[in-house]
C-alpha cells in the first residue's frame, strides 16, 4: 500500500491522524450502487472516520444538490462522479459546478475527481482546463485513489 500520511500496521489496522477526524463531506454521483459501495468501502471510510458521503444518482440531481448546499454556506470537500448516468453526465456537472464557482463569491474551490469505466479522450483536456482534479478508471488500484483523495481533502488543512 502506498504511504501517505496515514499508516497500515501489519494486521491491517490502520493509523488515521488527528487530522483525518476532521468533518469532511464527500458528494458522490453514480448510478452504480455496487461500485458507489466499494470506493466508500475502500478509500474513504478507512481514511476519513468523520465523514459524510451523500450519494446520487442523477447528474441534474447531484447539481442542484450542490449548488442548494454550497447556496446555504455548506463546504463540500469532495465532488466525486462517474462520466455516464441519468441526468446530466459527470463532465457536464463538473463544468457548470467551475461556472457557477466563478459567478458565486467562493473561498472555496470544490475538488473533483472522476472515476470511470469509459475511457474518454477528453479527461486530460478537463484536467489541464482545472475543471477537474484527477480521474481514475474503475479498475485503479484503490491505493491511487486513496492517496489522491487524501491530497485533495487535506489541501486546505
Amino acid at each position: 500500500m502506498k504511504k501517505g500520511r496515514w499508516k497500515v500496521e501489519a494486521d491491517g489496522t490502520i493509523l488515521i491522524p488527528e487530522v483525518y477526524n476532521r468533518y469532511k463531506k464527500i458528494v458522490y454521483l453514480d448510478d452504480h450502487r455496487l461500485i458507489r459501495m466499494g470506493v466508500i468501502e475502500h478509500c474513504i471510510k478507512p481514511m476519513f472516520s468523520n465523514v459524510q458521503v451523500t450519494e446520487i444518482e442523477d447528474g441534474a440531481v447531484a447539481l442542484d444538490f450542490i449548488i442548494q448546499h454550497v447556496g446555504l454556506g455548506e463546504k463540500i470537500d469532495l465532488f466525486i462522479t462517474d462520466i455516464n448516468h441519468p441526468g446530466l453526465s459527470g463532465i457536464e456537472v463538473s463544468k457548470a459546478i467551475r461556472e457557477n464557482e466563478r459567478l458565486t463569491v467562493s473561498t472555496h474551490r470544490i475538488p473533483i475527481i472522476i472515476i470511470s469505466m469509459s475511457e474518454n479522450p477528453r479527461l486530460p483536456e478537463l484536467k489541464m482546463e482545472n475543471i477537474i482534479d484527477a480521474y481514475f478508471c474503475k479498475a485503479d488500484e484503490p491505493d491511487l485513489i486513496m492517496e489522491k483523495m487524501e491530497e485533495l481533502l487535506l489541501m486546505e488543512q
